[in-house]
């Protein structure tokens, strides 16, 4: 999944990240049982807008229509730690999948029942969802496209799951847009003293200046201007 960032408003202004175009748009295929994750951070206040992407679903076979099974596409964005990725992270810990144990090996299991599987108790990201017809079109864009995100910079996991094993094939194209305010650099107590001493140190840099002048070169100007005024006027009495 490719993310572009853009400061302020939608429209024009947009800062790619690496530098993706419209026209080169990632393409993801949800196979059935399937599960997609991206992570970005989020440096301020802001929102992950959606609207942008696009399901659609793949047309099946007579023998898979004769089932008639209905699926859904969970859609998740959850809030993770800085050092959690997509790949090494226990989001179980964040509601979403549980452990499980296997020939002693641990591994996080997802999906469960053809869903997303979500702890309600512990989740506290975004959830929504899209159901995907035995047959026919699927819908084409997310209901709640903009999900509001907290003031402060975060890593945050967007999760796209297609957990039905016997459902249909789906496709998303286009781009999750990170929708961010540009907030005032928060300065540290140390840069702030630091700020502090280059402001003094100018200040008595002028200041020096100032007596130099008044006392210094200029004084010694002014002396000599009437020195010279004196003897040119000595000269002229004479």
């Amino acid at each position: 999944m490719k993310f572009y960032q853009n400061h302020g408003k939608l429209r024009g202004g947009a800062q790619y990240i690496e530098h993706v175009s419209k026209q080169n748009e990632h393409r993801i295929t949800l196979e059935p049982g399937h599960v997609h994750e991206a992570s970005h951070w989020m440096p301020h206040k802001g929102s992950i807008v959606m609207s942008e992407l696009a399901f659609v679903a793949e047309p099946i076979s007579k023998e898979q229509q004769s089932i008639g099974i209905q699926s859904f596409v969970d859609i998740v964005v959850l809030q993770v730690p800085e050092e959690c990725t997509s790949k090494f992270c226990d989001i179980s810990k964040y509601g979403v999948g549980k452990i499980d144990n296997f020939q002693n090996t641990s591994f996080i299991n997802l999906c469960e029942n053809g869903r997303l599987l979500i702890e309600s108790s512990v989740f506290q990201g975004f959830h929504s969802q899209l159901m995907v017809p035995s047959e026919g079109p699927m819908p084409l864009k997310v209901k709640d496209a903009r999900i509001a995100l907290p003031y402060k910079a975060q890593t945050y996991d967007v999760i796209f799951a297609n957990c039905n094993h016997d459902g249909r094939r789906i496709h998303i194209t286009g781009q999750a847009v990170l929708d961010y305010e540009e907030s005032p650099v928060e300065l540290s107590f140390v840069s702030i003293a630091i700020l502090t001493m280059v402001a003094l140190s100018i200040c008595l840099l002028f200041s020096f200046l100032m007596i130099r002048v008044r006392r210094g070169t200029r004084a010694e100007y002014n002396t000599y201007q009437q020195v010279s005024m004196a003897a040119t006027t000595h000269l002229v009495i004479c």
